[in-house]
């Protein structure tokens, strides 16, 4: 990430198409069979159709796991980190959670929120 980009708090991870997910019943639904975008080690992001907030998805290859996307420093976006298991803030402060969300350093003072997740049938689903 350039110093450009971290003084603009512009992020690597895009979000996911809006035809491969909708909100229904208080849960994000991902349809992992179109969602081609969460294969392998990736993360992207979720944001409008009435969610409250925006959502970090990331597939670590083995599972999946969700985070309110909001950093607890400055409030800009989170980047998975490429071949490291953990999160970072796109802002000048870097500031770093683990896959479970908990703080590992930077200026941040908070763990961010992990969101409960499951897949069943092709779906990934997202307790909000």
């Amino acid at each position: 990430m350039g110093l450009i980009q971290a003084i603009l708090g512009i992020c690597e991870t895009q979000p996911l198409n809006n035809e491969v997910w909708q909100v229904k019943e208080k849960k994000a639904l991902i349809d992992l069979e179109k969602a081609s975008a969460l294969k392998g080690n990736s993360a992207v992001y979720l944001k409008g159709k009435g969610l409250a907030k925006p959502i970090l998805v990331i597939h670590t290859g083995d599972e999946y796991r969700a985070y309110t996307n909001r950093c607890k420093h400055m409030g800009r976006k989170i980047d998975l980190v490429p071949g490291e298991n953990k999160l970072r803030c796109c802002s000048l402060g870097h500031s770093e959670y683990d896959l479970d969300g908990k703080i590992l350093k930077g200026p941040a003072k908070e763990s961010i929120n992990k969101y409960k997740v499951r897949t069943k049938d092709g779906l990934l689903i997202i307790d909000l």
